[in-house]
C-alpha cells in the first residue's frame, strides 16, 4: 500500500505479483485477491490496460466469492478506467453507471463511489462538472483524506481549464490542507503539475521551473501529466520557456526497445517498465522508414535524404514531398507531444542527412549479433564455457528472420542474410560447446542433424540462400564426433 501511495507503480506491481505467487502456491483467497487489485491498479497506472482489464475481472470474481463487497466494487472501477484507457468508451460509461447505481444500493460506500465518479470525469461527453461535484460529496462524506485531496486537485483542474486561476489555487491549497502529513506523493506531484502550468499560463517561468524540479526527479510515473505542459510553453517565449520545453521534451522521450527477429514491435520505455508504450506507425511505409534508419543506426550511419528516397520510393524522382510527409508522420509516432518546428530527439537532422537515436535503448537484432560474435571469438580463443552462456543467449534471441512479414523487401535483404546465416553458426558452435564441455545432452549428433536441417530450411525459406561452406563443414565434424563420454 506504501507503494501506491508514493505513486511508485512499479514496486505497487512487484508487490502485486509476490501476493499472487504466495497465494497461489499457498490458496490464500484473501490474498489472492490483494495480489489481484494491486496488480490491476498498477497495471492499469504504467499503461498496459489490457493486463489491467483481465486482472480487475478476475478480482472481481474472487471478491464476489468472499462477498468482500468493498473489493468487488475497487475492482470493477479498476476495470472501467482499463476498459476507458482501451478506447472502450461506451462500455466503460456502462460499467462506471452501473456501479454507482449498485453503491448506492449497498449504501456506505463513499470511497468507491467517489472513485468512479472520478473515472466518469475523464470520460467524453460527460458533464465533467457535475461529475466532480459528486465525487466531492462523496469524498466529504467520510473522513478519508487521500481521496479528498484526488477530488480536489481534479476540480482544481477543471476551474484552471475553464480560466479560473484563483479558484484553481484556492482547491489546491484545500488539498494540501487535508492531504496533511499523508504520504502521497502522487497526489503531491499532480499538484505541482498544476501550478506550474498556471504559473506558465501567466509567463512566470521560472517558477514553474522550480515547481517542476520535484516532479521531474519522481520519473516516469506522471510523464502524461508532464505532456499537457507542452502547449501551454509552446506558447511562452524567452529563454527560461525554451531551456523548460527541452527538459520536459528530453523527459518524456524514454529509451526505444525494438524487437525484429520475427515479430517487428518498438516499445517506449518510460524507466524500468514504467509508463511503457508500444508505438503504432500511422502507415506501412512510415514503418519502412523507421525500419531502414534502424538499419543504418547499427554503424552510426547518417543516411543522406536521397538515400532514403531512393531505398522507399525506387525510381519515383518527384518522392521529395512524400518522403516530407512520411518523416512527418514517423516523428508524431514517436513523440506525439512534439511541438510543431521543434527538433525531434529520436530522428536526428544534420545537413548531411538523417541518423535514428534510440536514445539507450536496445535492438535485439544487434544484442543478437553482438553475443553470437563474442562467443564464436570466445570458442576460437580455446573459452568453451564463456562462449557457451553467450552462444545460449544468443539462440534464445533469434525468434526468426529480421522483419519476418516484410521478407521480399530488398533493402532489408543483406541484413537478413547476415543474421540467418550468423544464427546457423551461432547453433552449430553451442553445440561443439556442449561437446567440450561433456555435456551429452546437448551434444547428440542427432540435435545437430535436426539443427542443421531446421537452419538450412530456414535460410531456403527465408533468405533463398544456404549455408556457406565453413558452417558446412562444422557440421560434418560435429556429427563425426562420439558424443561426451562414449569411447572412441
Amino acid at each position: 500500500m506504501n507503494a501506491r501511495l508514493a505513486g511508485d507503480h512499479a514496486a505497487e506491481s512487484r508487490f502485486g505479483a509476490r501476493c499472487l505467487a504466495g497465494a497461489r502456491e499457498g490458496g490464500v483467497p484473501g490474498a489472492l485477491l490483494l495480489g489481484l487489485l494491486h496488480t490491476a491498479d498498477a497495471a492499469r497506472k504504467l499503461g498496459r490496460p489490457g493486463e489491467a482489464l483481465e486482472v480487475a475481472e478476475e478480482a472481481a470474481a474472487v471478491a464476489r466469492s468472499l462477498r468482500e463487497t468493498w473489493w468487488e466494487y475497487t475492482a470493477r472501477n479498476v476495470r472501467a478506467a482499463a476498459m476507458r484507457d482501451l478506447g472502450r468508451v461506451e462500455d466503460a460509461r456502462r460499467e462506471a453507471r452501473e456501479l454507482l447505481a449498485d453503491c448506492r444500493e449497498h449504501g456506505g460506500l463513499h470511497w468507491v463511489e467517489g472513485e468512479v465518479w472520478l473515472t466518469l470525469a475523464t470520460l467524453p461527453d460527460e458533464d465533467r462538472g457535475a461529475a466532480l461535484e459528486a465525487a466531492r460529496r462523496a469524498a466529504f462524506a467520510r473522513e478519508n483524506p487521500l481521496l479528498r485531496a484526488q477530488v480536489l486537485t481534479a476540480i482544481a483542474g477543471e476551474a484552471e481549464r475553464c480560466g479560473d486561476a484563483p479558484g484553481a489555487e484556492r482547491e489546491l491549497a484545500r488539498a494540501e490542507e487535508v492531504l496533511g502529513a499523508v504520504a502521497a506523493e502522487e497526489v503531491r506531484s499532480e499538484i505541482r503539475l498544476l501550478r506550474a502550468r498556471m504559473a506558465i499560463a501567466r509567463g512566470d517561468v521560472k517558477q514553474a521551473r522550480g515547481l517542476l524540479g520535484g516532479a521531474l526527479r519522481e520519473g516516469p510515473a506522471l510523464r502524461r501529466e508532464r505532456r499537457a505542459l507542452l502547449p501551454a510553453l509552446a506558447r511562452a517565449r524567452g529563454r527560461g520557456a525554451e531551456a523548460l520545453r527541452a527538459r520536459l521534451l528530453d523527459a518524456a522521450a524514454g529509451p526505444l526497445d525494438v524487437e525484429s527477429l520475427g515479430a517487428f514491435r518498438v516499445v517506449r520505455r518510460g524507466g524500468g517498465d514504467v509508463d511503457a508504450e508500444a508505438i503504432r506507425f500511422r502507415t506501412p511505409r512510415v514503418a519502412d522508414l523507421f525500419r531502414v534508419l534502424l538499419l543504418a543506426s547499427v554503424d552510426a550511419e547518417v543516411i543522406p535524404r536521397d538515400v532514403l528516397i531512393e531505398a522507399l520510393w525506387p525510381g519515383e524522382r518527384e518522392a521529395g514531398g512524400t518522403f516530407h510527409t512520411h518523416l512527418g508522420h514517423l516523428r508524431r509516432a514517436l513523440e506525439p507531444h512534439l511541438p510543431p518546428r521543434t527538433p525531434s530527439r529520436y530522428v536526428l537532422r544534420s545537413e548531411n542527412g538523417y541518423k535514428l537515436d534510440l536514445r539507450g535503448g536496445s535492438w535485439d537484432a544487434e544484442r543478437f549479433q553482438r553475443d553470437a560474435e563474442e562467443g564464436l571469438a570466445a570458442l576460437r580463443a580455446g573459452e568453451p564455457r564463456r562462449a557457451d552462456a553467450q552462444l545460449a543467449r544468443a539462440v534464445e534471441l533469434y525468434d526468426g528472420p529480421l522483419f519476418a512479414e516484410h521478407l521480399y523487401v530488398d533493402a532489408y535483404a543483406d541484413r537478413r542474410r547476415e543474421l540467418a546465416r550468423l544464427f546457423l553458426e551461432s547453433g552449430l558452435a553451442a553445440a561443439d560447446c556442449a561437446w567440450k564441455l561433456g555435456d551429452a545432452e546437448r551434444a547428440r549428433r542427432g540435435e545437430i542433424d535436426r539443427l542443421f536441417d531446421r537452419c538450412q530450411a530456414a535460410l531456403r525459406a527465408e533468405i533463398d540462400a544456404d549455408p556457406s561452406p565453413a558452417t558446412r563443414a562444422l557440421a560434418a565434424r560435429l556429427k563425426q564426433r562420439p558424443p561426451p563420454g562414449a569411447k572412441a
